[in-house]
C-alpha cells in the first residue's frame, strides 16, 4: 500500500492478492480522484471518487472484464462491461455480457447476452441464446433452464440452480443432450469439487459417466462404454479418468472386430491407435477433433486383418456424418479370388460406405457406393 494525499483525493498505488484471480489487483490514483484499476487478463477500469456527504465519496466509473480468465484453459471470448454509480458503500451499478465461441473442459458455451443491474448485493438479470432466455440472476441465485453447450458433435441443455455466495459457490444442474446424443447427466458443484454422473448415448453406444473433479486432486472415475453394431465391440470399454482440473483425460483399452484399440480421450480430441488383438491384426490411427468452427471431424486411417476379411479405412467430415473412403478383400472358399472396391459415401449402415464381394476375379460386381474392382 502505497496511496497518500487527503482522502478521496489521493495519489500513489495499491496491490492486493485475491484467492482465484489470475493476477494481482493494481489501484492507482492521480492524486485528483482519479483511479485506474488493473487485474492482469481478468479486466481493467477507470474510477472516480468525489466528495459527498461526511466521510464516503460518490462513486463513478466503468469496468471492462474478460471473465474467461477465471477458468484455466479457457478458449474463445467473454466480455462484461460494468457501470457503476452512487455511495462508495453501496454503488448502483448496470451491465452488459456477451460470449462468443467460449469453451472450456471440452464444452463449447453457445454464443450468449445477457444484461444484469442492481447492487453489488442484490443483482437482477438474465441471459439469453438466440433470443431465448436460459438463466436468470436474483441476487445471490442463478436459475438455469435451458442454457445449451456443444459437446462432440451434440448439445447438452443445462437446468437447475447455482449459489453465487462469497468464494464457495455450489450448483445442481440437469444436463440433458440432444442433437445427436440422448441421454442426461446429473452435474454437481460444491466445496471446490466436482461430480458428474449419467448416461450419453450416440449411434447406439452407451457411455454410463461416474467421475469426479476438484483443483486439488484433479480428475477420477471411470466411463464405461457398450453398445454399437454386434461383433463390433467385443467387451465393454473401461476409460478412467486422470489429470488436473483443466486438463482432464479419459484413457483406456479395447477388442473391437477382435484387434486391440488404445483410447485416450481429453477435450481436445479423441485417438484410437489400432494393435493386433486376440482375432485380428490391425494398425493405424483414428482420430475424432474439434475444427475452428467447433464441429468435431473424422481424421486419420486404420487396416485391419482378419482371416475372412482385410479392411482398410479413412474417415472424414462431421462426427455424426462422415463420409468414408475404404477399401476391402474379402476371401471365400467356394470362389477363385478376391474382390476389392474403392469408395467414398456417406456412413449410414452397419460398415458405412463398404462394400465386400466374393465374385471370381474374372468378374466386377457393382455396389451402392461403388464398384467392386477384380
Amino acid at each position: 500500500l502505497d496511496l497518500a494525499g487527503t482522502w478521496p483525493q489521493l495519489a500513489g498505488t495499491a496491490t492486493a492478492r485475491v484467492s482465484g484471480l489470475p493476477a494481482p489487483l493494481t489501484l492507482r490514483g492521480d492524486g485528483r480522484g482519479g483511479y485506474a484499476l488493473a487485474a492482469g487478463a481478468l479486466g481493467e477500469g477507470q474510477l472516480s471518487l468525489i466528495s459527498g456527504e461526511g466521510f464516503v465519496p460518490e462513486l463513478g466509473g466503468t469496468l471492462r472484464l474478460r471473465p474467461l480468465a477465471l477458468l484455466e484453459g479457457a478458449t474463445g471470448e467473454a466480455a462484461a462491461e460494468v457501470t457503476l454509480a452512487g455511495p462508495l458503500t453501496a454503488p448502483r451499478l448496470t451491465g452488459t455480457l456477451e460470449t462468443r465461441a467460449a469453451q472450456a473442459l471440452g464444452l463449447r458455451l453457445t454464443d450468449t447476452r445477457g444484461a444484469f443491474v442492481g447492487t453489488p448485493a442484490e443483482v437482477r438479470g438474465t441471459l439469453s441464446q438466440g433470443g431465448e432466455t436460459v438463466a436468470t440472476l436474483e441476487g445471490q441465485r442463478l436459475t438455469l433452464s435451458g442454457l445449451r453447450l456443444g459437446v462432440a458433435g451434440g448439445t447438452l441443455r443445462a437446468s437447475g440452480s447455482a449459489r453465487l455466495e462469497g468464494a464457495s459457490p455450489a450448483a445442481d444442474l440437469t444436463l440433458t443432450a440432444e442433437g445427436g446424443l440422448g441421454g442426461t447427466l446429473q452435474a454437481s458443484y460444491g466445496a471446490e469439487a466436482l461430480t458428474v454422473t449419467g448416461t450419453l448415448e450416440a449411434a447406439g453406444v452407451r457411455a454410463a459417466l461416474d467421475v469426479g473433479a476438484s483443483r486439488q486432486a484433479g480428475w477420477r472415475g471411470s466411463v464405461q462404454v457398450t453398445g454399437g453394431p454386434n461383433g463390433v465391440l467385443t467387451q465393454p470399454i473401461r476409460l478412467r479418468l486422470s489429470g488436473p482440473w483443466a486438463h482432464p483425460q479419459a484413457a483406456g483399452e479395447a477388442e473391437l472386430l477382435g484387434a486391440g484399440a488404445r483410447l485416450v480421450a481429453t477435450p481436445g480430441g479423441v485417438q484410437v491407435r489400432w494393435v493386433d488383438g486376440s482375432a485380428a491384426q490391425a494398425s493405424g490411427v483414428l482420430e475424432l477433433r474439434p475444427d475452428a468452427a467447433g464441429e468435431w471431424r473424422w481424421l486419420g486411417s486404420a487396416a485391419l486383418t482378419r482371416p475372412e476379411l482385410a479392411l482398410s479405412v479413412t474417415p472424414r467430415g462431421p462426427l455424426a456424418d462422415p463420409e468414408l473412403r475404404a477399401a476391402a478383400a474379402a476371401a471365400s472358399s467356394d470362389c477363385c479370388g478376391v474382390a476389392i472396391m474403392c469408395s467414398a459415401c456417406p456412413a449410414k449402415t452397419a460398415l458405412p460406405g463398404l462394400g465386400v464381394s466374393s465374385s471370381p476375379r474374372s468378374r466386377a460386381a457393382r455396389t451402392g457406393c461403388g464398384t467392386s474392382m477384380p
